[in-house]
């Protein structure tokens, strides 16, 4: 699927810890700084599916080294000023000594991960048949980390891929306004569905037809995100032709396009028998609770009596769209549902240390 979103220049970490008030849900706090990475949180909401629920800019961390710095520079130029009043004893002296030795040995970048480190960068040096790319070696190393863990929703995340990260939540981009997949065995990219509304479908795109090639280019066998994010995506106003072929009427056709910014549908409803209303949410980007309540106003207008949310396939999103859901359907004031407030809390996500954000309905 074509997606859009600004830029976004830091890498991220993705931390598992706990949300909750929802069935297996998972929030996460900040781990430590590498190379100047955002903690972004994320968790399973309802369906157990992996939920983006914001962004958090670590700058706790900087600052608590920085005490730590401050305090033990100062113990030791007190313990400097001490010791030309009063001898500091040979057992304190081995007790701190052996406090800064056990430190070192539970850091995980001690000395002796290093020095293996440094061995294995030196057999790469002398056998490795390529050349080397450091910094994806290094990118390798904080991935490596995280995978440690053996926690799925626990992720190191480079600057290109948060950058994608960021832009699949956004629920807009700049393109033509198709879904688009990739045969596996015959690399053949076609489209499976033409959004409503959209400049595909006012250029006459139809689902099953096959991109060949993009102003004039040969796309055949291109990778699909290639594809999509250097040829199909592009600045709004712009012009792209795109050549499809198309099996029913057995002729290759050339669509022009203009690009603009498209709004991606992540809800559908219809109205069941007996007045039951349903709505099927595939995904939660930042349009999502707007579309949700378009969707069941309707239904409300055609004299809904009862309303089935489907989730099922959701691979998730962002936890505010959940929230502004929720906070849509659900009573401002649910007894035995409130956590230091009157308001009914929604959602509640909580770390290891009993930290974290309360969400309360306030409609």
């Amino acid at each position: 699927m074509e997606y859009a979103h600004k830029n976004v220049t830091k890498s991220a970490l993705v931390i598992r810890s706990r949300l909750c008030y929802t069935r297996n849900v998972r929030s996460c706090v900040p781990a430590g700084e590498v190379r100047r990475q955002q903690a972004v949180v994320s968790g399973n909401v309802c369906v157990c599916r992996p939920i983006l629920l914001g962004e958090y800019m670590h700058k706790k961390r900087k600052m608590c080294l920085t005490v730590a710095v401050i305090i033990l520079g100062g113990s030791l130029w007190l313990g400097g000023c001490v010791k030309t009043e009063e001898k500091q004893t040979e057992a304190e002296s081995e007790a701190s000594q052996t406090e800064i030795k056990e430190s070192e040995e539970a850091s995980l970048l001690n000395e002796a991960v290093q020095g293996k480190a440094e061995k294995i960068e030196n057999i790469i040096d002398q056998y490795f048949l390529f050349e080397k790319d450091e910094d994806m070696m290094e990118e390798g190393l904080y991935a490596g980390i995280m995978a440690g863990l053996g926690d799925p929703y626990s992720v190191y995340y480079t600057r290109e891929q948060y950058a994608d990260l960021m832009e699949s939540t956004t629920g807009a981009y700049c393109g033509i306004g198709a879904l688009v997949s990739q045969d596996p065995n015959t690399g053949m990219v076609s489209a499976v569905r033409i959004f409503s509304g959209t400049p595909a479908e006012e250029a006459g795109m139809l689902p099953g037809d096959v991109i060949v090639a993009v102003d004039g280019m040969d796309v055949t066998g291109i990778d699909l995100d290639l594809l999509v994010s250097q040829y199909v995506k592009g600045e709004e106003g712009t012009l792209v032709v795109i050549t499809v072929w198309r099996q029913s009427e057995n002729e290759y056709l050339e669509l022009d396009i203009t690009r603009r910014v498209v709004e991606i549908p992540t809800v559908e409803s219809r109205m069941l028998e007996d007045q039951i209303g349903y709505v099927a949410v595939s995904q939660f980007d930042q349009v999502t609770g707007k579309q949700f309540a378009s969707e069941v106003e309707a239904l409300e207008g055609q004299g809904m009596t009862s309303l089935i949310v489907d989730l099922r396939g959701n691979p998730g999103g962002t936890l505010d769209s959940v929230v502004e859901m929720m906070d849509y359907i659900l009573p401002d004031h649910i007894p035995n549902y409130a956590r230091g407030t009157d308001s009914t809390t929604l959602i509640y996500t909580e770390n290891k240390n009993g930290d974290g954000d309360s969400y309360s309905a306030n409609d």
